[in-house]
């Protein structure tokens, strides 16, 4: 039953930093790699029609802007509901065929080392990011990049931490 779920469930490894977010389906291997941004419909909602490299050649007859919602220079999420539809987004691309959105087991990679480490709200705002874009599951790991038999077992015991 367990690989049945997981089946329907695939693990997505996300490495993120303010320069590059890439997401990449475990099994499969299917990737999307860009940077973190969003072209961004302005006016009293704020919504990403666009993300990635569609993002940044987004041109349209509605007023656009293109926002980097994990670049600031103290924090890793610098808006954080446009952060949300960005991850979603990058998500979409792994899956653009899909019937139904995936809720995939997401393994959330911060690629930056905060001086005294990340705090309790950083670490729970990485799991409400992920989890608002989707995914079923989220773990945050910080420390080395992880490698393809750990994320298929989703066994992460060393080199780093899961930050919970």
């Amino acid at each position: 039953m367990q690989q049945v779920i997981r089946y329907f469930r695939p693990t997505v490894y996300a490495q993120l930093d303010p320069d590059r977010l890439a997401v990449r389906d475990v099994r499969s291997g299917r990737s999307y790699a860009a940077r973190p941004v969003g072209a961004v419909l302005t006016g009293p909602v704020r919504k990403v029609i666009r993300v990635g490299d569609d993002a940044l050649t987004a041109t349209a007859d509605r007023p656009l802007v293109i926002v980097n919602p994990f670049k600031h220079p103290r924090l890793l999420i610098a808006e954080f509901t446009l952060g949300q539809q960005v991850l979603r987004g990058f998500l979409r691309k792994l899956y653009p065929s899909a019937l139904l959105p995936r809720q995939p087991v997401l393994v959330l990679h911060p690629r930056v080392d905060p001086e005294g480490g990340f705090t309790e709200i950083e670490i729970r705002a990485l799991h409400e990011l992920g989890a608002g874009a989707g995914a079923s599951r989220v773990l945050v790991w910080h420390g080395r990049e992880l490698l393809q038999r750990e994320l298929l077992s989703l066994q992460l015991t060393s080199g780093g931490k899961l930050l919970e």
